[in-house]
């Protein structure tokens, strides 16, 4: 007979929302969601969705947004404005 255990997290109250309404859509219950992803987890021994660490190229990029906004002088109308000034940064 196996033994059962409660674990406790939090999380956004918005985010709950919506992941239970897709369980609910789906015709399941949040812990049997857990479980399965739980289960994925250990048959898988990984997670069961890219995760992946940012390259240099994409740090780098994401440290000259934070630096231009950290400016606030940098705004942009457009992406490509954004995407054009991110150029001339390198």
């Amino acid at each position: 007979m196996t033994h059962s255990t409660m674990y406790q997290f939090r999380l956004d109250a918005n985010e709950k929302r919506q992941a239970f309404e897709v369980f609910d859509e789906l015709g399941i219950k949040p812990a049997q969601a857990i479980r399965l992803f739980l289960r994925q987890v250990t048959a898988t021994k990984s997670i069961p969705f890219d995760v992946a660490i940012p390259n240099a190229t994409t740090q780098r990029a994401m440290q000259d947004v934070e630096a231009m906004i950290a400016d606030k002088q940098a705004r942009f109308s457009s992406n490509k404005e954004l995407f054009d000034a991110l150029e001339k940064a390198d």
